[in-house]
């Protein structure tokens, strides 16, 4: 079986959009070899496209992505203060 979780992220701007892009790049060079993955961002959205073998690779994949969103939410209304 493969299972493919799509994701969409919209952010309040494009440069929003932008910074995150850039701070979840690097976490996309360690991709188990049984899944792929792509990022594409068009103005203040993100898309996140996990297609996968393994359940438990893909929802591991899924659950970083929204870890490091929030994280970067809480983050980034701390500086906007």
């Amino acid at each position: 079986m493969r299972l493919r979780f799509e994701l969409r992220v919209v952010c309040r701007d494009g440069k929003t959009a932008g910074n995150l892009e850039s701070v979840l790049k690097p976490d996309n060079k360690g991709i188990p070899k049984a899944q792929r993955f792509s990022m594409a961002r068009r103005s203040n959205t993100l898309d996140f496209v996990i297609d996968s073998d393994r359940l438990t690779s893909a929802l591991t994949s899924v659950q970083s992505i929204l870890s490091d969103v929030r994280l970067f939410q809480e983050v980034s209304l701390l500086t906007d203060a």
